[in-house]
């Protein structure tokens, strides 16, 4: 549900004059349309019709069941769609201007935090161009508000990534491991090299090979790297969150037990350097 105050509510509607259950001058197909092309839901399916079957009535719904970054979209998409009336038809537009600056602050507010909250920790450091552009193409499907077609490149991405964590620790691996096996001798790998503070931080890692085992099922029956039938939307989001909020830990602890390994070595040089003989 967005976090709209009251005040913020009827600010929104009275941009968008919404008092007499219309949405500025769509039609109700021109509505659907324009709502479907900026965030890909289609607003005339019935779980927007619980309050009405006005244009109004819907969009209310929408804002009351849509994430804070979906509707922060819309509202940024409905400010560009009254810009261009008003430069393209000003005759039929009334200036909005103070209105739409309290719509453009409410709109940049919901879009902060992004529809999937880690989705940063997905952005590749990597040299390898391939890497980059995995890693382009499943932040854009996530601003897109498609987390079903980044599933299965999500999966390409998190392989990639644990056989370059396995080759710098010099974990030993074969093309043919699955991810669950290859982030299971990572994990082995990490526990000896760092080690943990908690059980329950061992614990929740280790768990975490069976459910990227589960995620080998996803990628190669509810995505799109067969010809599958794809996850259901929440879903989708919840595992590409899960799964980039995964890799974001793992950032962090393989950054450590570089920083470990490097002190060990400059440990190990001034020792020589103290006994030359």
């Amino acid at each position: 549900m967005a976090a709209l105050s009251f005040e913020e509510r009827i600010t929104i509607e009275t941009y968008l004059e919404m008092g007499s259950g219309y949405v500025l001058d769509f039609s109700n197909s021109t509505f659907q349309g324009y709502v479907y092309e900026k965030i890909k839901i289609d607003v005339y399916s019935h779980k927007y019709a619980n309050s009405g079957d006005s244009k109004a009535k819907r969009l209310r719904e929408l804002f009351k069941i849509e994430l804070d970054y979906i509707v922060g979209k819309l509202l940024e998409a409905f400010v560009n769609y009254v810009q261009y009336r008003q430069n393209n038809d000003p005759h039929n537009f009334i200036d909005k201007n103070e209105t739409e600056k309290e719509v453009i602050k409410i709109a940049k507010r919901l879009l902060e935090g992004g529809i999937c909250t880690h989705i940063d920790n997905i952005k590749s450091t990597s040299e390898e161009n391939d890497f980059k552009k995995l890693s382009k193409s499943i932040i854009e499907s996530i601003e897109q508000n498609e987390p079903e077609l980044a599933l299965d490149r999500l999966h390409t991405f998190f392989v990639k990534y644990i056989r370059e964590l396995c080759n710098k620790n010099s974990i030993t691996f074969v093309s043919t491991d699955t991810l669950n096996a290859l982030f299971g001798k990572y994990v082995k790998h990490i526990e000896t090299a760092y080690g943990f503070e908690s059980e329950m931080t061992k614990t929740i890692l280790k768990t975490s090979i069976s459910i990227l085992e589960r995620y080998n099922d996803v990628r190669n029956n509810r995505s799109f790297a067969h010809d599958n039938k794809l996850l259901n939307y929440e879903e989708s989001l919840y595992i590409v969150d899960t799964i980039a909020r995964l890799k974001g830990f793992i950032d962090v602890i393989q950054q450590r037990i570089e920083i470990k390994h490097n002190e060990t070595k400059t440990k190990q040089t001034i020792i020589s350097d103290d006994f030359p003989f």
